[in-house]
């Protein structure tokens, strides 16, 4: 599961920075948060 996370992760993260390296950075880590940590 954890090798899926970090699968998961590097995709969007390979995704976003055709549009923007600094936004990619941000937003993998929202999702990573919003997905895997969960709201608080």
């Amino acid at each position: 599961m954890r090798h899926y996370k970090y699968c998961w992760c590097f995709l969007i993260e390979l995704h976003f920075k055709r549009i923007s390296g600094t936004f990619a950075q941000f937003y993998t880590w929202l999702i990573t948060e919003t997905y895997f940590r969960g709201p608080t």
